[in-house]
């Protein structure tokens, strides 16, 4: 998760992606293609600006971090900021 405080510390760029990524996830009904055995748990993905909160839940995923490429991205953002 990345707080208010991180925040300031993102790059510009890094914050445009992250704004794609999650806005693609919530906004693009996506269905994973692989069958999934073991439950991990579940993910809320959620983006707020000035006027709007955009956000997503998924259930019984197996490992939010390679559900599709949005996931993936997002993921990847992240952890440069851990």
């Amino acid at each position: 998760m990345i707080t208010q405080q991180d925040h300031s510390k993102i790059s510009k760029n890094d914050k445009k992606a992250l704004e794609e990524n999650i806005y693609k996830v919530v906004t693009t009904p996506y269905e994973n293609e692989i069958f999934c055995t073991d439950y991990v748990g579940k993910i809320s993905i959620s983006m707020s600006n000035h006027n709007s909160t955009y956000s997503m839940n998924l259930n019984s995923v197996c490992d939010w971090t390679t559900f599709n490429e949005e996931t993936k991205n997002i993921s990847k953002i992240i952890d440069r900021y851990k």
